[in-house]
């Protein structure tokens, strides 16, 4: 992957090890202001004052305008400053708008009409994109919690498109002549963090025997319909810092009872559930049903984990609960985010593995080694380097086994056959683009 100009004409790294972004100036924002290099700037400026990981990517850079440049300023030469700006996250907004939270002001095909949190957004056609003006009149997002409402909502026609369905779902999808499924490989990864703080969960042989008695394979291929490739690293291995070869952890399940009599646990009253010093090994697992594949790995866990004596209490949440989990308050969480919106192995560490991260909760994982590869990762602009920087995060990331790392989804979308010119993307915040039509 590499970055790919949309709102400039050409970038370049100057001889002083600093950028330089000439702006397209034949954009526009939706209310027709032009957009500029003082423009970005400010934009992206708000960015690193809203957001934490921002701030931390800019902490020690200079953001100017030089006639229609964006300049970006850092102490030391830093070869991924494209790739951090094309992160989401630094989406280019009209500052002098103050409601962004309703109607944000951008460049894009789209622009808001109406949104109400967490139930509705009407988004318009803007006739003054540069690409061309949208055929359609207008794109409804409506929420539905429910999958299998979503599901039922596509077939009636009642929607047209239905993102992240359960592989259960998609299967009726696909009978149905009028309706089809898109699907992609992702850079999403799907995993489990383990709560060290858990008095269980702090022995590593634990944890080892939690993995091993999960088979990703069979997960993978028949409870999700081979719509998540099975993994055992951070990163999918279509990515150049993934591996192939990391299987620390086989399913076993002799292996992890062995673990766990290891450990001391023992079924001493035959209920089937172990206990050691009295306490019987139960543990709660949070998982969220946003995504459709969760509450299905979450009853599969539930079962494996019962054959080897572990009782597993299932909590749902409708969104990820951040912060009960930022607060401690879990044995085994669920989560899911895109690794890699460049070609950068440090997106997930700076996401989720180093120190205060914001994926990170509690600080559950600590490792100074990968803490240090993050900040080598930084400045080093040798490709070769970086995917060997990215491989040995990886490694030291699975040795600690402090996660369960299930696979890699796909991102799959529904749709109605009248909807044409739909285009899924790998990483799974791109939908539209000004050619879509029904």
């Amino acid at each position: 992957m590499q970055a790919v100009p949309w709102l400039v004409t050409d970038y370049a790294q100057r001889d002083d090890g600093n950028w330089e972004f000439t702006i397209n100036e034949e954009i526009t924002f939706q209310n027709g202001k032009k957009l500029t290099a003082e423009a970005v700037a400010k934009s992206i400026q708000r960015s690193i004052e809203v957001n934490e990981r921002a701030a931390e990517q800019f902490k020690n850079a200079t953001l100017s305008v030089v006639g229609d440049k964006f300049v970006v300023m850092t102490e030391e030469p830093n070869p991924l400053i494209p790739e951090m700006l094309s992160d989401p996250m630094y989406v280019i907004v009209d500052v002098e708008e103050s409601d962004f939270a309703n109607a944000p002001i951008c460049t894009g095909p789209f622009k808001v009409a109406e949104y109400t949190t967490d139930e509705f957004i009407k988004l318009v056609p803007y006739e003054g994109y540069h690409k061309g003006k949208s055929p359609l009149d207008a794109v409804e997002f409506v929420k539905i919690a429910d999958k299998n409402a979503a599901m039922l909502a596509l077939q009636a026609g009642e929607i047209d498109v239905a993102p992240r369905l359960a592989a259960a779902q998609t299967e009726v999808i696909d009978m149905d002549e009028n309706l089809t499924t898109d699907r992609v490989p992702s850079l999403r990864i799907i995993y489990a963090m383990f709560n060290p703080q858990n008095e269980f969960l702090a022995d590593y042989d634990v944890r080892k025997a939690l993995n091993m008695a999960i088979d990703k394979q069979t997960l993978a291929e028949k409870n999700l319909s081979n719509t998540m490739l099975a993994g055992d690293g951070p990163y999918p291995s279509n990515l150049p810092f993934g591996k192939d070869d990391i299987e620390p952890y086989a399913y076993n399940m002799d292996d992890a009872k062995a673990l766990l009599e290891g450990a001391g646990f023992a079924d001493s009253d035959g209920d089937g559930i172990l206990e050691k010093d009295g306490k019987p090994l139960s543990l709660r697992v949070m998982y969220y049903t946003s995504r459709g594949e969760l509450p299905i790995i979450a009853q599969f866990m539930q079962n494996e984990y019962k054959k080897i004596g572990v009782n597993v209490e299932l909590l749902p949440f409708e969104k990820a609960p951040e912060e009960q989990m930022a607060a401690g308050d879990f044995d085994i969480a669920f989560y899911s985010f895109s690794v890699a919106v460049s070609a950068n192995p440090k997106t997930l560490l700076d996401n989720a593995f180093i120190k205060d991260a914001p994926g990170n909760f509690n600080n559950y994982y600590s490792n100074s080694e990968v803490d240090a590869i993050a900040e080598k990762l930084k400045t080093e602009s040798d490709v070769a380097k970086r995917i060997e920087l990215g491989q040995q995060a990886e490694k030291l990331i699975v040795d600690d086994c402090l996660n369960i790392f299930f696979g890699y989804p796909q991102n799959a979308v529904s749709r109605s056959k009248a909807v044409t010119n739909f285009y899924v993307h790998p990483i799974d915040f791109y939908y539209l683009n000004n050619q879509t039509d029904k």
